[in-house]
């Protein structure tokens, strides 16, 4: 390969990318949350919470980390105060949270969403994503859920079923 080709395939494998990154969705944020940042980022957005370690169970080794679960007693989205919100870190970084509000807050809620987000991917539940990050609006019963995850929370959970996987094959 000339320097001339290599010089024109290089440049074109940057264009490449310059317009696929242009391409991908903005990344979710809410409030400055972002999935990734460690808990020191978040506590320094959020000094109010407390965090503490999750139990861990007994069967547990050492390749499933300790999750520490935050919670913050003033937490709202689109101006609605959640009734409870949970911010879940593995390994130092947030991986998923969720906040619980009163089903009165769903349309409210979904319109900030759209507004910042796009109309939804799908309606029922709604859902939004954007590359390794979902975000879902869940009416239950009498609360609605915002939850926000990512392959984070999944790899954790991958790593806690493969312990527990291999413990319930040694008691055959």
């Amino acid at each position: 390969m000339t320097w001339i080709n290599l010089r024109w395939l290089l440049a074109g494998s940057c264009l490449l990318s310059n317009a696929l990154a242009w391409a991908a969705p903005p990344p979710i944020e809410i409030k400055g949350l972002r999935i990734g940042m460690s808990e020191a980022e978040f506590l320094k957005l959020y000094p109010s919470a407390t965090c503490v370690a999750e139990e861990r169970k007994p069967s547990w080794d050492a390749s499933v980390p300790t999750v520490r679960r935050c919670s913050m007693p003033e937490f709202s989205v689109a101006n609605k105060k959640a009734k409870l919100a949970t911010f879940s870190m593995f390994e130092g970084r947030l991986g998923l949270w969720s906040a619980m509000f009163g089903p009165a807050d769903r349309q409210p809620i979904s319109d900030a969403l759209a507004e910042k987000f796009g109309p939804p991917k799908e309606q029922k539940p709604e859902h939004w994503s954007a590359s390794d990050v979902s975000l879902y609006l869940i009416p239950m019963g009498t609360s609605l859920t915002l939850m926000v995850y990512s392959n984070i929370s999944t790899q954790w959970d991958e790593k806690r079923r493969a312990v527990e996987s291999r413990k319930a094959q040694t008691d055959m």
